[in-house]
């Protein structure tokens, strides 16, 4: 961890993307690559009843249930 981060460990809250997921099986995962830097910035993760992103966007971790906007350069490979 750089001096400038740091880690928080923290009861999840029920609004928590990854909540409903718990229990599931992955049935697939998938990189995001950010097209315009051509690098590897996140993970989907596919379960059976719904997919996540966990992503590493400047140096933030974002973790979301939702679509990513087609204009971001991401795809999933």
């Amino acid at each position: 961890m750089d001096e400038c981060g740091r880690v928080v460990v923290a009861p999840v809250p029920r609004a928590f993307p990854m909540s409903g997921f718990l229990g599931q099986s992955i049935r697939a995962v998938w990189h995001i690559v950010d097209r315009h830097l051509d690098a590897e910035i996140g993970l989907l993760l596919e379960f059976d009843h719904g997919r996540v992103r966990v992503l590493n966007l400047a140096d933030e971790l974002v973790i979301t249930d939702r679509a990513l906007p087609d204009e971001t350069g991401l795809s999933s490979r």
